[in-house]
Formats: structure tokens, C-alpha cells, sequence
């Protein structure tokens, strides 16, 4: 099975799991809640109908499989509503990991400055209305802020 007919497969069985058609996808990494702890789990982020699904995928990488003993792989996925977004920012790593370990509040985080964009990439803060937010890296951080935003 070719690459191409392998992802089609794949999400085909994601609108007929979730009912729906695929509206944006994309590569992200999950760095965590506010409140809670720092995860860093890579996987794809993808809206069906009016609900944000975030999925992890196992790394497959003999050369540390070798060096390290790793953890048996654990599953996450989760979802949330575009309309329970209350706002989407750009915000520094530094205060993402600020918020989510809870040395900031999600509602006082603050948007990344040019000058932080020139050194560092940012990372979207997924802000809702019931008062935590989600931090993603998102590969297409523009595209996603356009579909999403409240």
C-alpha cells in the first residue's frame, strides 16, 4: 500500500469514526493544559465539523530503542469545540510552560512580541471559556488561528 492511499485510508476512518468531513489537518505538538503538566506529545491536529481533535502517534525509532528503555507508548486523544474557544494567541514557549505549570494565569499570558518571534517560534495558546487553555506547536499555526477564531 502506497503512502498516499495509506493517509487517505486513514482519514477516511477518521470522518466515518467521527461523522463528519475533514475540514483543516495538520502536524502539532500538544505541549499541555493550563494548570497541569508539560507533555510535548506529537501528533496531528484536525477539525471535523465544529470540533478540534487532537491525536498522538507512537515514535518509531530503533536507535533509541537500542540506548534507552522506553516507555510503553500511551494513547491520548482529545477534542473540543470551536465554540468553546474564547481566544487564539501566539505566545512565547517560555509562557506557555509558565502557564501550564501554573506560574501564570491562562487569562495573563501575553501575545509574543516581534522581537521574540525573530529568536524563538512561538506556540498557539487555545484560550476557552471555561477557563483553561490548550497549548499547541502547529505546523499550520496561520491556517488554524483563520479557521478557528472566534
Amino acid at each position: 500500500m502506497s503512502t498516499d492511499s495509506s493517509a487517505v485510508g486513514f482519514w477516511k476512518e477518521r470522518e466515518d469514526e467521527k461523522g463528519g468531513k475533514i475540514r483543516f489537518n495538520t502536524f502539532a505538538t500538544f505541549i499541555g493544559r493550563s494548570g497541569e503538566k508539560k507533555v510535548d506529545l506529537g501528533g496531528l491536529v484536525y477539525l471535523i465539523d465544529n470540533l478540534v481533535y487532537f491525536e498522538n502517534f507512537a515514535k518509531d525509532n530503533a536507535f533509541l530503542k537500542i540506548l534507552t528503555k522506553t516507555k510503553e507508548f500511551q494513547k491520548t486523544e482529545f477534542s473540543f469545540s470551536v465554540h468553546g474557544i474564547k481566544s487564539v494567541k501566539e505566545v512565547s514557549q517560555g509562557e506557555a510552560a509558565n502557564c501550564i505549570n501554573g506560574v501564570v494565569l491562562d487569562t495573563e499570558t501575553k501575545p509574543v512580541t516581534s522581537f521574540i518571534r525573530f529568536f524563538a517560534n512561538p506556540v498557539l495558546q487555545v484560550q476557552m471559556e471555561g477557563g483553561y487553555s490548550y497549548f499547541f506547536d502547529i505546523m499550520k499555526r496561520k491556517e488554524f488561528i483563520e479557521i478557528v477564531r472566534p
